[in-house]
């Protein structure tokens, strides 16, 4: 029976440390990579991973060892009562790890969520989307690509074509529900915000993850690299119904896009 345990617990690390290698080669640890920003993340992620995997690799070794070297009966088992070197030794070595990825994931933290990051770039405002108990609302630029009337200043706050006048009456702004639609390979900005509680806007493929505040405008950017229809969801547990607070992302080309606001505008002077 003793030979059996032994076999199990070496067989079940084994095949871990088998996976965990396999798995970057057979795409199982993360969706397609479909922004700008998504291959400097997965670079981060496999880092931490190959540390922490290293880490188990290390540990399991030792377990097995200890496993084959003690197993036998006539082994006498030897206490003390503590070992400075070793102590030290597991303080300092986690530490270290732990400076090394504060340090190395400054300069991706900075790309996705430093503002002065896309200062000086051409970035286009595209909508503003609001979570709420329990879905998605999205109000776009119409199509002369300023919020509000283009060169008005809609709320008179001194500044033309704010994002505040976004949505003003008589404007070109339209408004969807659960669907976000935006151009490929354009470097875009929406505003986050929450009518309510805490959500987070969360696009696995565009490795966007962004919590929505209620009483603040969160600027959130990204380019998408691929059209295509995407699960957008909230990553926040915000109520009962948080289990249907999904919604569509739409990546289309840019003439598609504009057709799209150009039918959708009509749609709604239809009915105002």
């Amino acid at each position: 029976m003793r030979i059996v345990w032994t076999v199990l617990f070496v067989t079940v690390p084994v095949l871990s440390i088998g996976f965990f290698v396999a798995a970057p080669f057979m795409n199982w640890w993360l969706p397609e990579n479909l922004s700008t920003i998504a291959g400097d993340i997965d670079r981060m992620f496999y880092v931490i991973l190959a540390i922490t995997g290293a880490i188990f690799a290390l540990t399991q070794a030792v377990l097995i060892y200890a496993l084959v070297r003690y197993s036998r009966e006539d082994t006498k088992p030897v206490y003390f009562h503590e070992n400075n070197k070793l102590e030290i030794a597991w303080s300092v070595v986690p530490a270290g790890i732990l400076v090394f990825l504060a340090f190395y994931q400054l300069p991706t933290w900075g790309k996705a969520k430093y503002v002065t990051q896309i200062e000086g770039k051409d970035a286009r405002f595209v909508a503003m989307v609001v979570g709420t108990q329990f879905d998605w609302r999205v109000r776009y630029v119409g199509l002369d690509g300023q919020p509000g009337k283009a060169g008005v200043d809609d709320d008179g706050d001194g500044v033309v074509d704010n994002w505040t006048e976004l949505g003003f009456p008589d404007t070109d702004d339209v408004e969807t529900v659960a669907e976000l639609r935006l151009p490929a390979n354009e470097l875009v900005i929406i505003r986050l915000t929450s009518n309510d509680v805490l959500h987070s806007f969360f696009v696995p493929q565009f490795r966007i993850k962004q919590d929505a505040v209620p009483g603040m405008m969160i600027p959130v950017w990204f380019q998408a690299t691929k059209p295509g229809e995407y699960e957008l969801v909230c990553a926040e547990l915000c109520g009962w119904g948080h289990y249907r607070m999904r919604g569509k992302l739409i990546v289309q080309e840019r003439d598609k896009f504009n057709r799209w606001l150009e039918q959708l505008n009509a749609e709604e002077e239809a009915v105002r």
